[in-house]
């Protein structure tokens, strides 16, 4: 059998998750929905693919099978009020809310509408958090510290220079919460809660243009994490996760593992452990993972099955942090 999808959005993002769903085995039919009748019009003569259905009539949603929000940030509580209506399962990408007004919305919902609504933070569909579960199930074994560089130099460009992303005065846009949400969701999700946290950001490419962000979190388990965001550096992904027993580290798409913890020199002194290639990905750990959280998503709902609140919980409370400090 084969099932039709919804999904609200048409950019960026949203076309990810399109050219996902139009080559998914379960998927027969894409609607894609934007309120705006002239970019529908524009969508519908450019269209080439008789899988994929544009409207700016929302209720023709209704009779999709489960639905996608891949809109913009501060639109997504909206439909997501919308779409429960359907009692139908929700893809919503993060956060999911904007403000602390909608967070309590969320929080305050019925349990069986908690269960219907997955946030997409996909990483924690990637083979990394695989492995890095993996090692905790180990005896004895502790993760003592999280590093994380995550940079690419946009701020410099001139078509940049106006974007959102370093306009806006809410933190769930700029660069530290942007990407900064899903690196606490990842780090929520493999250590559990936090005990302390806080950030700080700096404009380096443009006066009064935040484009950098450092953040600290301390976790009730007593690992540390340094997350490195910026959007005014040489671009790179580098994740470094430090446990009691060895380094496991993401670069360039690739996953090494440096061990043993105990490797001595030929004169019997402590030296850096040699490094070995685990895996490597297919294109790199976002668009490998998304594929995932989509199949995930999508197997979860045709078997008629609702997703953990443990999913749920962790996505409001990354959310909320950050807008605690904002």
């Amino acid at each position: 059998m084969r099932y039709v999808a919804g999904v609200i959005g048409y950019r960026n993002h949203s076309s990810k998750i399109v050219n996902i769903l139009k080559n998914h085995n379960k998927i027969k039919k894409i609607i894609v929905f934007c309120y705006k009748k002239k970019i529908i019009k524009k969508l519908i003569l450019e269209n080439k693919n008789n899988k994929i259905f544009y409207t700016s009539i929302f209720s023709n949603l209704k009779v999709s099978d489960f639905n996608f929000i891949t809109s913009p940030s501060k639109t997504h509580l909206k439909y997501i009020k919308q779409l429960l209506i359907y009692k139908k399962n929700i893809f919503c990408e993060k956060p999911g809310f904007y403000n602390l007004k909608e967070y309590k919305f969320l929080k305050n919902l019925r349990k069986n509408n908690k269960r219907k609504i997955y946030f997409n933070y996909n990483l924690i569909h990637s083979k990394l958090y695989d492995l890095l579960k993996n090692e905790l199930k180990k005896p004895n074994v502790k993760i003592i510290n999280t590093s994380i560089y995550s940079t690419i130099g946009i701020a410099y460009l001139k078509k940049f220079k106006n974007n959102w992303r370093f306009n806006s005065k809410n933190i769930l846009d700029r660069i530290t919460g942007n990407l900064g949400v899903h690196h606490l969701n990842f780090s929520l999700n493999l250590n559990g809660d936090l005990d302390n946290f806080n950030i700080s950001e700096s404009c380096v490419a443009r006066k009064n243009k935040i484009d950098t962000a450092n953040i600290h979190a301390r976790f009730k388990n007593d690992c540390t994490a340094n997350i490195f965001l910026s959007y005014s550096a040489p671009a790179t992904d580098r994740y470094e996760y430090y446990f009691s027993n060895n380094i496991i580290i993401y670069e360039n798409s690739k996953i090494y593992k440096i061990s043993p913890r105990n490797f001595f020199d030929r004169n019997g002194l402590f030296a850096r452990p040699p490094r070995k290639l685990i895996y490597v990905f297919k294109k790199n750990i976002g668009d490998d993972s998304i594929s995932s959280s989509v199949d995930y998503f999508i197997s979860k709902s045709i078997n008629g099955k609702n997703f953990s609140t443990n999913n749920f919980e962790n996505a409001l409370k990354a959310g909320k942090v950050f807008l605690s400090i904002n």
